[in-house]
């Protein structure tokens, strides 16, 4: 008899619905939940009282508790000891606070790799957290105080509100690892305290749980989040030197789908991990986005703002001067994340993708979010053997086929 087709790319799900009666929905059968991975206390900025070095917290990779389908990370830090002196935190503060977040999925790969700052943008544009409220600076924990900071952090998994995205997170053998590094109190602050703040650090898991096979009524139920397998990836590529004048940047991270490309532009200078403040004057005004041999946006700076600040829930101005954000994800509302997904922006390896205009001297950090629809080989994500094993994709019978 000939496999059924399941419409995706992970191949038939584990609970084929009958004609009789269809599955209940993943994200109805499943549960979302929420675990405290890891917590680190006494994790002091700079490594002591004055240090000025970076801080690795966990010392290393730190191993997420496995559980369910990962829908997302949550880093959220905490002054414990108040920092001495009268510091003064830079533009990017709190959010500076973080030198690098960098998820590796099971097989070891990078799924996303970015600082703190990148971290609000990602949020901000709707490319993280679930919700209306996506700017961080706004969460009710929030602190930006020099002496006692207080901000949260998130690393999205999950693509859509049904699970979509999500992935499956039960093998403590194989288990998804992040990278967490406090930057130098020299990139934190424009001027330093006098004994750097301590903090602890709380490492959170959301999740699914895994449904049955059955519910408690015998009614079949899917065990795994649509399309399982399908995964969004964060890089950045930072300080990349520009000149005044006319020139190109070439936009790298090629091959998967866009759903943003956030540009941030920085003066010349030193004191941040990426250069210089963040500077409007940097990027081009007008400027050309170029998508293979088309111009796909032309516009200015002030297009720019409107168009995204349209687009978002809450926006704030605090973080934002000297960003572009092209933004793919916008959905049913016209506005960036929440339910469902629109026209997200298909590219190739060879795929022609560069910002022109006449840029000011500095640099140009580079976010790119993406989305691959192609399950990763299944030899190389760990799956604990379950009913949410992986199954390669199933060609469809064509009649006559030779």
């Amino acid at each position: 008899m000939p496999s059924t087709i399941v419409p995706g790319v992970g191949g038939p799900q584990s609970t084929t619905p009958t004609a009789q009666q269809t599955a209940i929905a993943f994200n109805q059968a499943a549960h979302r939940g929420t675990e405290i991975s890891q917590t680190y206390t006494g994790i002091q900025l700079g490594g002591s009282g004055t240090g000025s070095n970076t801080v690795t917290v966990g010392n290393g990779p730190i191993s997420l508790q496995p559980q369910g389908f990962l829908r997302g990370v949550l880093v959220d830090l905490q002054t414990t000891t108040a920092a001495t002196g009268t510091p003064v935190g830079n533009a990017d503060f709190p959010f500076s606070i973080v030198n690098l977040l960098r998820l590796h999925d099971t097989n070891g790969a990078t799924m996303h790799e970015h600082t703190g700052y990148h971290n609000y943008l990602l949020n901000l544009f709707g490319c993280g957290v679930d919700g209306h409220v996506n700017d961080l600076s706004q969460w009710p924990d929030y602190s930006s105080s020099a002496t006692s900071p207080s901000c949260q952090f998130y690393l999205p998994i999950e693509l859509d509100a049904n699970g979509f995205g999500s992935l499956a997170n039960q093998s403590a053998a194989d288990t998804y690892k992040l990278d967490l590094v406090l930057d130098s109190p020299a990139n934190v602050y424009s001027t330093a305290p006098t004994a750097n703040p301590v903090f602890t650090v709380n490492i959170h898991c959301d999740y699914w749980t895994l449904p049955g096979a059955q519910d408690m009524l015998g009614r079949p139920q899917q065990q795994e989040p649509p399309y399982h397998g399908v995964a969004q990836y964060t890089y950045q590529s930072n300080a990349n030197t520009v000149s005044a004048g006319s020139g190109t940047l070439k936009i790298g991270f090629t091959g998967n789908m866009y759903r943003a490309l956030i540009l941030t532009g920085r003066a010349a200078g030193s004191g941040y991990a990426t250069g210089g403040a963040r500077s409007s004057a940097v990027l081009p005004n007008p400027y050309t986005l170029r998508y293979d041999t088309r111009d796909l946006m032309v516009g200015t700076s002030r297009e720019q703002r409107r168009q995204f600040f349209a687009l978002l829930d809450n926006p704030s101005t605090t973080f934002i001067t000297g960003v572009y954000a092209f933004l793919w994800n916008y959905n049913g509302w016209k506005n960036v994340g929440g339910p469902g997904f629109h026209s997200w922006l298909p590219t190739l390896p060879a795929t022609r993708f560069e910002l022109t205009g006449t840029f000011g001297a500095g640099t140009v950090d580079m976010l790119s979010n993406t989305v691959s629809v192609a399950e990763t080989n299944p030899a190389l994500r760990g799956v604990s053997p379950s009913a949410t094993g992986y199954s390669p994709p199933v060609a469809p019978t064509v009649a006559g086929a030779q």
